[in-house]
């Protein structure tokens, strides 16, 4: 048996890697893919999946949450504590 595999080639940091992937199965990291990965015992896909998933989430997440300044920012060496008549009730 003879199995056919797609393969690219790709540079990471300046390293020549292939990847190789079977069209039969391509890889994915939507919850059908997880549940599949998990029905099927593919826990090295299941992990990376994973893996990938929640590195998109983390860097969605930072991207529309950019920091916003903070009257608090001061406190963590960020800038210089607020003048006293810039606090309410002065």
């Amino acid at each position: 048996m003879q199995t056919v595999t797609s393969r690219q080639r790709l540079f990471v940091a300046g390293q020549q890697i292939e990847l190789w992937e079977d069209p039969e199965l391509p890889f994915g990291c939507a919850l059908n893919d997880l549940e599949s990965y998990c029905l099927n015992a593919r826990w090295e896909l299941l992990f990376n999946a994973m893996v990938l998933a929640a590195l998109a989430l983390q860097e969605d997440e930072e991207e529309r949450t950019a920091p916003s300044p903070s009257r608090f920012a001061w406190a963590f060496g960020a800038a210089a504590p607020p003048a006293e008549e810039d606090q309410p009730g002065h």
